[in-house]
């Protein structure tokens, strides 16, 4: 699962879980170097789950080095090919096979401390009738903040 941009300190994160249910999924980040995604165990309804800053590869926002995802966990990633600022949230789901749908929400976080939460929407080919996002296990899903806007390609 991939979210749409961000601005300079925002933050996404996922709630979420098995679809039209109250179930968390287990969940194992493949992306072990960054410790905040790398300790999430399950993607639960109650408790938000942080995703990977990303960018396109190429591009900097700090002064400085670049930072890469192959070596800190965040930063350019060569399969990022949305553009800057977009949170990944790759991770395994041992209870669920290729093929099957998890249903999300994002949440914004902003340095402020507000926490903007998505407005209900319809997602196109959805499932079920939902006011979240869903996503396809074995299947990168690029989902816009706020409103229904999919695209999905097999990994």
């Amino acid at each position: 699962v991939s979210t749409q941009s961000t601005g300079f300190g925002e933050y996404v994160f996922l709630r979420g879980g098995v679809p039209s249910s109250k179930k968390p999924i287990r969940i194992a980040y493949r992306n072990l170097l960054n410790k905040a995604t790398a300790r999430a165990k399950e993607l639960t309804w109650d408790k938000p789950t942080g995703g990977d800053w990303t960018t396109r590869p190429g591009y900097c926002p700090f002064h400085g080095p670049e930072r890469h995802i192959g070596a800190l966990g965040y930063g350019n990633d060569p399969k990022n090919k949305k553009g800057n600022h977009y949170w990944k949230f790759d991770f395994d789901t041992p209870e669920l096979k290729t093929g099957d749908w998890l249903e999300f929400r994002a949440e914004l976080h902003t340095l402020s401390g507000a926490v903007l939460q998505e407005r209900t929407f319809k997602q196109a080919g959805a499932p079920a009738d939902s006011p979240h996002h869903f996503a396809r296990v074995g299947y990168i899903t690029y989902v816009s903040f706020g409103d229904g806007t999919v695209e999905t390609s097999p990994l």
